[in-house]
């Protein structure tokens, strides 16, 4: 089942879909769909990272704590006050806004598809809002 999504719900369905509390759930249909969809959302996630990546060498020049959870927006504005030279510094920035806009384009990915009647009974709400991306309208017999 192909499914669209932005870069950036993509990043947020892996930690999701990799949260160890749905694990928790029994049923062998539904655990089968999990591990099928993580292997293919991992592969997929890993590809934007290295994408989105700054340079090495960069990298090692700043601070790991100041840059540690910042959003591509914040680290823009951070590089503007940076120590680095100017070519270097204007490289990196460019980098920082051409992620922001990366992570708003649009993919689509097959997934395998997830029924609601293989939902494990008691699975919470919080869970389930995080599978619907996942679920597979078409009807069933």
């Amino acid at each position: 089942m192909k499914v669209k999504f932005t870069h950036q719900e993509l990043l947020g369905l892996q930690m999701s879909i990799n949260s160890p509390s749905l694990g928790d759930y029994e049923g062998v249909k539904f655990c089968y769909a999990l591990n099928k969809n993580c292997d293919k959302i991992n592969k997929e996630c890993t590809d934007i990272r290295k994408a989105m990546a700054l340079d090495d060498s960069l990298i090692k020049k700043l601070d790991e704590k100041e840059v540690d959870g910042k959003t591509w927006e914040d680290m823009g504005e951070f590089l503007v006050g940076a120590d680095l030279e100017d070519a270097e510094k204007q490289k990196a920035i460019d980098k920082c806004k051409e992620n922001v806009s990366f992570l708003s384009q649009e993919i689509e990915i097959d997934v395998h598809g997830l029924k609601i009647t293989d939902m494990p009974v008691n699975i919470k709400n919080k869970h389930y809002k995080l599978l619907t991306p996942l679920f597979n309208e078409e009807k069933t017999e």
